[in-house]
């Protein structure tokens, strides 16, 4: 417990470090996404993904090489041992290459921006976007299954066995079967949770 309660702390000093060495192309206009393991910690901030080495702090690679127009990264990515998937606010969901920044493949089918971080769930990527739609995609980036809410998801969403835990902007907490997204139940919260 206190190794991963060091490595936290040390996960948000390197994000410190990598967002005041930045200067401008990291301009503020949302919370970065940051996630990790024991050796390299991902950011999702700004124009790019980056991946950077936990014991100094330098970078292993960006993504994309150049910024493009319209394009950003907020999400938290999720991390799979060596893929990461993330998506961005041009609607395009990624999965990376974890040891140099490839893209494997790109789904396209969200009609809003991701928010929220990705959730992977042993064979499944559960993709929440705030076209109200949580995407269970498989490895390859194939659509399983899809489930609809009343409003736009900015959380990741939560796996317990085999029941998917879903907060929507609609006030309400969904619990979903994992294997086909069919709804189990709702609760009305009185407010949304908001948990990238």
């Amino acid at each position: 417990m206190k190794n991963k309660k060091q490595f936290t702390i040390f996960l948000f000093l390197i994000l410190a470090l990598v967002l005041t060495s930045c200067g401008s192309s990291l301009a503020a206009s949302s919370w970065p996404g940051v996630s990790g393991n024991e050796d390299t910690v991902f950011v999702a901030a700004g124009t790019r993904l980056y991946s950077l080495r936990v014991k100094d702090g330098s970078t292993n690679w960006q993504y994309p090489e150049k910024p493009q127009a319209g394009q950003s990264f907020y999400a938290q990515p999720a991390v799979d041992g060596d893929k990461i998937y993330v998506g961005d606010y041009k609607n395009n969901f990624f999965a990376i290459d974890g040891k140099n920044g490839t893209v494997l493949w790109t789904f396209t089918g969200a009609t809003n921006r991701y928010i929220g971080g990705a959730t992977v769930a042993g064979d499944l990527i559960l993709a929440p976007n705030a076209d109200n739609v949580l995407y269970a995609l498989d490895l390859n980036g194939n659509v399983k299954w899809t489930f609809k809410a009343n409003h736009a998801l900015w959380s990741a969403p939560l796996v317990n066995a085999d029941v998917v835990y879903l907060s929507s902007l609609d006030h309400n907490l969904y619990a979903l079967k994992l294997t086909t997204g069919q709804k189990i139940w709702q609760t009305e919260l009185g407010g949304a949770i908001v948990v990238p």
